[in-house]
C-alpha cells in the first residue's frame, strides 16, 4: 500500500488548475490538471519543483523544472510527471 503524503500545489489560476504531488522513498509524481473549458497558460507557486521528470504522458521525454515552472495546457488537459 503506498503511504506517500499527497500534497495540493498553488498555482496562479488556482480556479481552474489542480496541481498535487505526491512523494515516496525516492519517487515523487507531480500531476496538473487543467478543470476548465480554455487553454490555460500559467506557473505553480512556492519551491521545491526544481529537478529532472520524465513526462508520462509524452513516451517519458526528459523534463527540467527550474524554481518557477511554467505550463500550458489544453482545455480539460492534464500533465503526469515523474521524477526522483
Amino acid at each position: 500500500r503506498p503511504n506517500g503524503k499527497l500534497q495540493l500545489l498553488n498555482t496562479d489560476k488556482d480556479t481552474n488548475i489542480l496541481a498535487f504531488s505526491r512523494e515516496q522513498d525516492d519517487q515523487k509524481i507531480l500531476v496538473i490538471i487543467n478543470l476548465g473549458a480554455e487553454a490555460t497558460d500559467f506557473h505553480l507557486l512556492g519551491s521545491g519543483y526544481e529537478g529532472r521528470y520524465m513526462d508520462v504522458m509524452n513516451n517519458l521525454m526528459p523534463v527540467t523544472l527550474g524554481s518557477t515552472p511554467c505550463f500550458s495546457l489544453p482545455a480539460w488537459g492534464y500533465s503526469v510527471f515523474q521524477g526522483k
